[in-house]
């Protein structure tokens, strides 16, 4: 699909002003000690990795046209759907608990603040290239889900087997299983204000929670 928008750009008379293509922050690869931002230029070697640098090159051909291009890399979004009722669900039984170890990074980010991004990008042309859409504030999983288990009232007391979750999500089980540092450091600077940094307050507005 991106390769036959950007050939519909460079074939039409009037191009658009801006491309923006969905990447993910899966570009970087799996590390769990490392800070990635957008100056990091060496992608990861895994599946994901692998995808999103396939996609975010078809994208750029688009700059050729001398469009502006912004690769908006997406964190874990945090939402109705997606992949935060997968990891509610067993709080929900009241079974809940770390997925695998608990030792990975999250980086998430609420979906209001993922629409405000990309409407932040469309109206600042400075913005091009790779832009990560996470909140400024990662967390480990096991934090993550302790967080959220307070949120839904509910006990936080077991782990579930990192291949059980994967069978469940499928591909973007590697964003919430492995996980990796993201800032959006291009944001920040750029001087985006975050609606939802700290993380109980986002669960708390999805959940619409006391």
């Amino acid at each position: 699909m991106t390769e036959k928008l950007v050939r519909f750009i460079h074939e039409s008379h009037v191009k658009p002003k801006t491309f923006i293509s969905a990447s993910a922050v899966g570009y970087y690869g799996i590390s769990g000690d490392l800070i990635f931002t957008e100056d990091t230029e060496t992608p990861g070697n895994d599946f994901l990795a692998t995808v999103a640098k396939k996609w975010e090159t078809a994208a750029r051909k688009a700059e050729g046209d001398g469009v502006r291009t912004v690769l908006s890399r997406f964190g874990v979004i945090l939402g109705k759907q997606g992949a935060l009722p997968m990891m509610a669900l067993p709080f929900r039984l009241f079974c809940g608990g770390t997925i695998g170890n608990g030792e990975q990074w999250m980086s998430w980010v609420h979906i209001d603040d993922v629409v405000e991004m990309i409407m932040y990008c469309l109206h600042h042309p400075s913005i091009q290239g790779p832009v990560n859409l996470t909140a400024p504030t990662p967390l480990q999983h096991k934090d993550f889900m302790n967080v959220l288990a307070n949120v839904l009232h509910r006990p936080y007391w077991t782990k579930i087997p990192a291949p059980l979750f994967r069978l469940g999500a499928g591909e973007m089980a590697q964003l919430v299983a492995d996980g990796q540092f993201v800032l959006p450091k291009k944001l920040t600077d750029h001087g985006y204000q975050f609606q939802h940094w700290e993380l109980r307050d986002a669960l708390k507005q999805i959940y619409r929670t006391k």
